[in-house]
């Protein structure tokens, strides 16, 4: 026999059945939303992935100059250490040779009346040049030209130039050393020497055998 529904249970299942069209709206409706949520989460995963790499090249770049300051400054180190050790061994060289020119020192040159030594010990000498000149004087006393000249045994340089020859001089103790200590001749001159002295390196080879 054919079933009975109540009434109230009709009326149910008609509301229902009313609602399914809404229910199958709102279903699509967030079906689309869903597909649309997925997409989303697919190019942020996409924009993750491009900033992932590009922040590892970053990081494997700041390594790399990190690397390669640090190999920058460990080569200055050892270019400084080498130039210090150049240094250090080339000193010592210059007080070898300080030490075999006062072991063996250089035989006092005939008229050499002032000395000064350069940074390596070489002799600077200041020369006295006397030149007789043949003549005589009242009580016979020679009569002799003056002259300075200076050189520097380590670099052989000369100055002949600064004192200015004092002609026709009667020769004694006290002309030549008034000729010696004048300002303009004797003072120029140990002026050229001091100053020459301070700033040569130039070993005397000869002396240093």
């Amino acid at each position: 026999m054919p079933q009975i529904v109540s009434t109230p249970r009709l009326r149910e299942l008609e509301s229902h059945a009313g609602a399914l069209p809404f229910a199958r709206s709102k279903s699509d409706r967030l079906e689309k939303e869903l597909e649309a949520a997925q997409r989303k989460i697919g190019e942020l995963e996409r924009d993750l992935e491009k900033l992932l790499k590009a922040t590892a090249k970053e990081l494997a770049d700041g390594v790399a100059q990190v690397r390669e300051a640090n190999q920058r400054t460990f080569d200055a180190q050892t270019a400084t250490r080498k130039a210090s050790d150049k240094a250090r061994e080339l000193n010592q060289e210059i007080e070898r040779l300080k030490g075999k020119l006062t072991e063996n020192p250089r035989p006092e040159p005939s008229g050499v009346v002032g000395r000064y030594l350069n940074q390596t010990g070489a002799h600077v000498d200041i020369t006295l040049l006397v030149t007789d000149t043949g003549r005589r004087g009242g009580v016979g006393s020679r009569i002799v030209d003056l002259r300075l000249v200076a050189g520097c045994t380590g670099c052989g340089e000369k100055n002949e130039d600064d004192a200015v020859l004092s002609e026709g001089v009667y020769d004694s103790p006290d002309a030549r050393h008034r000729y010696i200590r004048d300002d303009w001749n004797g003072g120029r001159m140990r002026r050229w020497a001091q100053s020459h002295a301070e700033t040569c390196r130039a070993v005397a080879l000869n002396n240093a055998a």
